[in-house]
């Protein structure tokens, strides 16, 4: 996707030309910039590559509009992930109901190329969420909807995340 390109003593130059020289007090605000990130991960990622500190401020999805109305009182979604886990999680799920038929929650999985509106989402009672990402927007959209979320322990979060060898910056997901 030639980003950084294919030249990286370009881009590092272009880079660090958003704060102008270090320590320099001839600084023109009028042509520098103000970055930001949306997660403390990619915060230290710049700065142990740059020696620069980015603020990081943490994303919301309040552009969907969704906001937390259960109506599938019984139901919870559980969201596709492009993850090994996905399937095995599913079958584990299915097994795991069946020797429980009086359990009244029904869980419901997305398909792989399945989509769902927002307003749908919004009235499941939760939606399962096996992050394959550490700055997953599903997620940021789904809290800021004030949704309940059944996340993986902090301890399988980090088996998740690196499961394909790196955060999946720059992989195709599916």
């Amino acid at each position: 996707n030639s980003c950084p390109p294919e030249d990286i003593r370009t881009f590092w130059s272009a880079f660090a030309g958003v704060w102008g020289p270090r320590g320099s007090k001839e600084r023109d605000p009028s042509k520098l910039a103000i970055l930001a990130v949306n997660n403390l991960i990619l915060s230290e990622q710049i700065y142990y590559q740059s020696g620069r500190r980015m603020p990081y401020v943490r994303a919301h999805g309040l552009y969907t509009g969704m906001s937390y109305a259960p109506s599938k009182l019984n139901d919870v979604l559980v969201w596709r992930a492009p993850l090994f886990m996905y399937p095995t999680t599913r079958c584990a799920i299915a097994r795991f109901m069946q020797g429980m038929p009086e359990y009244p929650i029904y869980f419901r999985f997305m398909e792989e190329e399945e989509s769902i509106q927002y307003s749908e989402v919004a009235k499941y009672k939760a939606v399962t969420l096996i992050p394959w990402d550490h700055a997953l927007m599903t997620f940021y959209e789904l809290y800021s909807a004030r949704i309940p979320l059944l996340l993986p322990a902090a301890e399988w979060m980090y088996r998740f995340l690196y499961q394909r060898g790196q955060l999946s910056v720059g992989e195709r997901m599916y």
